[in-house]
This record gives C-alpha cells, sequence and structure tokens, in this order.
C-alpha cells in the first residue's frame, strides 16, 4: 500500500485537506444563514454539497489508513469563521469576495501539494478533489463579478 517514507506525511497532509473542506463547509453554512441576496443561495448551496463531499471522501480516505480523522477544522476553522463573520456584516459582497479567497487558498493547496504524498494520495488529488475545487473557485469567482 504505502511505504513507511510517505506514511505519516501522507496521512498528516490529508488531514490538513480535510480540516480546510470543513473550514469550507463550515464557512459556507453560516453564509448561507446571513446572505440578503437570495438569488446566491443555490449556488453558495452547491459549493457547500461539494466541500461537504470531499470532507467525506478524505474522511474516508484517511480511515482506510487505520487512522482517525479529525473532527473539526482545527485553528484555520476559527480564523475562517472571524474572516466571514467580519465580512459578512460588510454586505453580501465582502462575505462573497472572503469565500473565493478562501477558494482561492484551497486551490493553492492542492495544487501545491507535498511532494512527500504516496502515489495513491496524489490520485485523489489529481483525479477527484483539484478537479472539484477548480469548480468551486471558478464558481464563487463568477459570483463575485456579479455585484460589480
Amino acid at each position: 500500500m504505502e511505504t513507511t517514507d510517505t506514511a505519516k506525511p501522507t496521512v498528516d497532509a490529508l488531514k490538513a485537506f480535510l480540516r480546510g473542506e470543513i473550514s469550507a463547509v463550515e464557512s459556507y453554512d453560516y453564509v448561507l444563514e446571513h446572505i440578503r441576496r437570495h438569488e446566491c443561495r443555490s449556488i453558495l448551496e452547491e459549493c457547500r454539497r461539494s466541500h461537504d463531499a470531499r470532507a467525506r471522501r478524505l474522511t474516508q480516505e484517511i480511515e482506510r489508513r487505520c487512522t482517525p480523522a479529525s473532527a473539526g477544522s482545527g485553528l484555520w476553522g476559527s480564523l475562517a469563521k472571524w474572516y466571514e463573520q467580519s465580512a459578512m456584516a460588510l454586505g453580501d459582497d465582502k462575505a462573497v469576495a472572503a469565500l473565493e479567497s478562501g477558494e482561492r487558498r484551497g486551490l493553492l493547496q492542492y495544487e501545491n501539494s507535498p511532494k512527500t504524498l504516496d502515489a495513491e494520495a496524489v490520485r485523489l488529488i489529481e483525479t477527484e478533489l483539484l478537479p472539484l475545487q477548480r469548480i468551486t473557485h471558478g464558481a464563487m469567482v463568477a459570483l463575485e463579478k456579479s455585484f460589480w
């Protein structure tokens, strides 16, 4: 399955990706609860579902490797929640801009995934997670432009 040289770094990286996905779900939940521009809801809900599916897929992969998955979003989740709350207070456009920023950050994380990942994890990122991240990032870029 994997060598001991890549086992821990791979699981650590997968757990970091999982925390990011959980944080994204939490951010979308917050914005969906507070957004005033209701025509944005379907796009936001679709992105939220995509991140939730990725979190479930990462959990499955981590647990397949006989390691417990992260239960929460960690410090990044707390920072993201504060950032979303601050942006939401400034208006829907700022909240969407904050989501786009998070999507861009997630895209960069997947694109620059650690070189220590094993082949299975690389395949998971390249064939499943990264393509979905590109879609949600593109959706937020388009939604952000609709506010201009």
